[in-house]
């Protein structure tokens, strides 16, 4: 059990410092100049600064101060659940997907608790339609519940 929750951790840990490490980097240098700017990296693929103090696709980002603090208390609730539903499912693929899943939504508890909201960056586009713009954290997020997934739906549980 308890190389279980060191994997969680690892992954934790280095999900968080990418998250972290790339929203500075966004932040301070990419966009310090102009906050509204735009880097083209390619022809559906762009890098731009938003700030998000919802969730996904900016639901709840209306409730202002309520709304940080209740989303806030949530994810602290939600990466405490999953923790203790680990304890329950030693196997590979969740442990891998809860540390993804802890990660992720450490950074963004973190931007949310230090900024006031999430930074976004990443906006993928076709034929003038967008896509929510996200970040490293949130991509962690889909991928360990991916993950999660996986497991449940694909992987021969033993009786």
């Amino acid at each position: 059990m308890a190389a279980l929750y060191r994997l969680v951790a690892k992954l934790a840990f280095l999900v968080l410092i990418l998250d972290q490490a790339s929203k500075l980097w966004v932040r301070l240098d990419l966009f310090a100049v102009d906050p509204f700017g735009v880097v083209k990296v390619a022809p559906f693929f762009n890098l731009i600064l938003r700030y998000n103090p919802g969730v996904s696709f900016s639901w709840f980002a209306d409730y202002g101060e309520l709304g940080r603090w209740f989303l806030s208390a949530l994810t602290v609730i939600i990466v405490v659940v999953i923790l203790w539903w680990l304890r329950s499912e030693p196997r590979k693929w969740p442990t891998v997907g809860v540390g993804l899943v802890v990660g992720g939504a450490l950074g963004n508890l973190i931007d949310r608790l230090y900024i006031g909201a999430v930074v976004d960056f990443f906006d993928f586009h076709v034929s003038g339609w967008h896509y929510a713009t996200f970040n490293v954290a949130d991509s962690a997020i889909f991928c360990g519940v991916g993950f999660i997934l996986f497991d449940l739906f694909f992987v021969k549980q033993e009786k």
